[in-house]
């Protein structure tokens, strides 16, 4: 997609002018490449959809900790519903909001307490809201 198009710029880009940064450009593009193979640099990515399986796109995914009900961190939601939640080891909650055109910050999802050991909170949520 977007890694593939601009890879392809780089190689026209180092056939036309062959000069050292375009180079060293293309080898970085080829490392990243190899890298993401490798897992090396790709997020561990949740999902939230809706009951019908529609991804939820633009909502706010916040991990709250179970022990002293903290902020411990948020994301927003992409337009395929992926987030990204990196937490310390520990138990925590998830809830999901969506923000109205009027600013209005509707509550739509609350998650049981989960035990996270990985860092991680990568979990798909099916909310009941459309």
């Amino acid at each position: 997609t977007i890694f593939l198009t601009t890879f392809l710029l780089v190689v026209a880009s180092l056939v036309v002018y062959p000069e050292k940064y375009n180079a060293i450009i293309f080898v970085l593009y080829i490392a990243t490449f190899f890298l993401r193979k490798q897992n090396a640099i790709r997020k561990e990515m949740g999902r939230v959809y809706d009951m019908k399986g529609a991804p939820l796109g633009r909502v706010m995914v916040n991990a709250y900790s179970a022990q002293d009900h903290t902020l411990i961190d948020c994301a927003m939601t992409n337009r395929q519903g992926r987030y990204h939640l990196k937490v310390p080891n520990g138990t925590y909650y998830i809830r999901i909001e969506r923000t109205g055109i009027d600013g209005v910050v509707t509550p739509i999802f609350a998650s049981q307490n989960m035990e996270i050991t990985h860092g991680v909170i990568n979990k798909a949520f099916n909310v009941a809201y459309s």
